[in-house]
């Protein structure tokens, strides 16, 4: 009889355990979510204040979106000419490979001018 009782506050123990963390596994996915939540926010509110910004720009008439297009067209036009300006690319990615399977040690097209 008292190792029946034994066994049985054994049992309740256990389970008071097994409780205790559960209530500790819900608390750190409340926080989890709750760093998520601010997270969010934080990113809302980042964006709330680029976009206020670019409205304010926008409406004083410092940056055109005519404007903005024409610097992001001249932008990847200069990144261009700068690619073109390297040489022939098949030229260089051709010498890459070969300095790869070689060890290196190579000369590369930009080195021979």
């Amino acid at each position: 009889m008292l190792l029946l009782l034994l066994l049985l506050l054994l049992l309740l123990l256990l389970l008071l355990l097994l409780l205790l963390l559960l209530l500790l596994l819900l608390l750190l996915l409340l926080l989890l979510l709750l760093l998520l939540l601010l997270f969010c926010l934080v990113l809302l509110e980042t964006l709330a204040k680029a976009s206020l910004a670019a409205a304010l720009c926008w409406a004083s008439g410092r940056v055109s979106l005519s404007g903005r297009v024409a610097y992001m067209v001249r932008n990847i036009g200069r990144a261009l000419r700068r690619a073109c300006k390297r040489g022939n690319t098949e030229r260089q990615s051709e010498a890459l490979r070969h300095n790869i399977t070689s060890g290196g040690a190579t000369a590369t097209p930009s080195d021979e001018t």
